[in-house]
């Protein structure tokens, strides 16, 4: 099954390419408002070919610029999460050198940078602004790279300077809301972590067990022209932290009820 499916995913990579990115530009151009709707189908699709479930809790702010921060575990994110909502990514510049997955970032609007060059940021900064201009909502990885631990790891406040620089050149708006994202997943076989090959862990992932993607999006915090951007992303931090322990308490007690859930079943059977 896992061949099959693989073959499937090059068909819908193939489609996209040459059908979905031309089509894309022709409604981001003519009618922005359904702009959304292909990069949408296409994250849904690759997602139930590659056995991945979306489960998201809270809601994402509405009706002012927003600067989404989440931990990152997967290259699975950002499918997960375009699924959700056509964010803006912050992506390494690598992934612009990537065959058909750098045309899926092109018509999403994706900023890339150069992380092994800090005079990239700047520049990255000033597109992801220029995004919060157009009223998308940018979303950053602030770690800088993937991990597979019970916290995320270190935040780095660089590319929050983005809501600064947007609110240096937006004199109306006086804030952004920081939205804190986390995302976990119900296997470990999803985290894609230090050198590990893209296509040997989809073949992981196509061969094992579905996965679920947990979503959970926290309370904004508000980041206005006098706000220490440090100081924001140490709480950005914390209230992922907060979000993914929430998670594991749940997951802990929807574990532990499956065995009286499943004897009452048997007994209704019975």
């Amino acid at each position: 099954m896992a061949p099959f499916r693989a073959a499937l995913i090059f068909v819908v990579l193939l489609a996209f390419f040459l059908v979905g990115v031309p089509l894309q530009w022709l409604v981001a151009r003519w009618a922005p408002g359904h702009a959304a709707l292909i990069p949408q189908a296409f994250c849904r699709s690759l997602l139930a070919l590659v056995g991945v479930d979306v489960a998201t809790t809270g809601a994402l702010v509405r009706g002012q610029p927003v600067l989404c921060v989440a931990n990152h575990v997967s290259w699975i994110d950002i499918l997960a999460l375009g699924s959700v909502e056509p964010f803006c990514f912050l992506a390494k510049r690598d992934v612009s050198a990537w065959p058909i997955l750098s045309a899926f970032a092109e018509v999403q609007g994706t900023v890339f940078v150069d992380r092994g060059r800090r005079r990239s940021i700047p520049p990255a900064n000033a597109k992801l602004a220029a995004r919060l201009r157009e009223r998308r909502t940018a979303l950053i990885f602030p770690e800088g790279t993937t991990f597979g631990g019970a916290e995320p790891g270190r935040f780095m406040s660089s590319h929050l300077a983005a809501a600064r620089d947007f609110l240096a050149q937006d004199p109306a708006c006086d804030e952004v809301a920081v939205q804190p994202v986390a995302l976990a997943y119900s296997s470990p076989v999803a985290a894609w972590l230090g050198d590990d090959a893209l296509l040997p862990h989809l073949w992981r992932v196509l061969r094992g067990p579905r996965i679920t993607c947990a979503i959970a999006l926290g309370a904004p915090i508000s980041y206005g022209p006098d706000a220490d951007r440090k100081i924001v992303t140490r709480e950005a931090r914390e209230h992922v932290v907060a979000l993914l322990a929430a998670h594991r308490r749940r997951s802990t007690a929807v574990a532990a009820d499956a065995p009286d859930l499943a004897a009452a079943a048997a007994a209704r059977g019975a």
